[in-house]
């Protein structure tokens, strides 16, 4: 049985919460804006969540399965799954030769007979 639009939005609402904090912007914070969307979807036209008890908008099964799979990529940010399946070590803070020439190759080779000048960044590198 899918979930309903209750626990949906519940968990929309838990990710939010759990969203840290930026600091650098605090009056536009990325938690708010998963509140919103979840507002948007699920409350009827002109509702806002604060004064809102009624029923919520019922949703179709593809769009179920959309909400599950962006609450589990929330989660996923929110745990830092990817990072913590990656580990690196104080060298990889430094780029590897392979890096290096690809920077190069990307943004410092003319095209097509063009003129350049050396990128004096990527001279510090080598």
């Amino acid at each position: 049985m899918p979930p309903s639009s209750q626990t949906l939005r519940s968990a929309f609402q838990s990710a939010a919460h759990q969203w840290p904090k930026d600091a650098l912007r605090p009056s536009l914070q990325f938690s708010q804006s998963i509140l919103k969307a979840s507002d948007k979807i699920f409350l009827p036209p002109n509702a806002t969540s604060k004064e809102y008890n009624g029923p919520l908008n019922e949703l179709s099964k593809v769009q179920t399965q959309k909400a599950e799979e962006a609450i589990k990529s929330l989660h996923r940010l929110i745990e830092n799954r990817a990072l913590k399946a990656v580990s690196f070590s104080s060298l990889s803070l430094s780029p590897f030769p392979f890096e290096i020439e690809l920077m190069r190759v990307i943004c410092v080779e003319p095209n097509d007979g063009e003129n350049y000048e050396t990128c004096k960044f990527l001279e510090t590198l080598r």
